[in-house]
């Protein structure tokens, strides 16, 4: 009872009689998916803008979204590559050597000692001779992960 002199509670109620129709999650999902399509474009963009080519950015970035994807799911541990991006941000000539390292890692399976753990070997040629590329403090890709 208490919860319903909340405004939050309020809101609710007032959208379930007048318009259930916003309640619905596609909605969201889909308003979520036209940020990270938006989010993406930027960011390839700004890759192309640094002369690299539009196939090379769109297989890191896609590498970038599975590890997001592989953390999320605990395939590889939970928060370990976001928390790695934001480390190296900023950091070109280190982010390029480590990020490498860890997919290859992650194409071959074995002790990443860029996560310090073992991972698990992820077939389907995502991940052969993964090259990376400069992640500048510019580069926001961790607004993509936890989505």
């Amino acid at each position: 009872m208490e919860d319903l002199g909340r405004p939050e509670t309020l809101d609710l109620l007032r959208a379930i009689w007048s318009d259930p129709q916003s309640l619905d999650p596609s909605l969201k999902s889909a308003e979520v998916t036209r940020e990270i399509a938006e989010h993406l474009a930027e960011l390839g963009k700004s890759f192309e803008g640094q002369g690299h080519d539009s196939e090379t950015v769109a297989r890191f970035l896609m590498r970038c979204l599975f590890s997001m994807f592989a953390e999320d799911v605990d395939l590889i541990p939970y928060g370990s590559f976001t928390a790695k991006l934001k480390e190296l941000r900023g950091h070109p000539e280190h982010a390029q050597p480590t990020l490498k390292s860890l997919w290859q890692t992650m194409n071959t399976g074995g002790f990443s000692p860029v996560l310090t753990k073992d991972l698990k070997r992820f077939n389907g040629g995502l991940f052969k001779d993964a090259d990376a590329l400069p992640v500048n403090r510019h580069a926001k890709l961790t607004h993509l992960g936890g989505l």
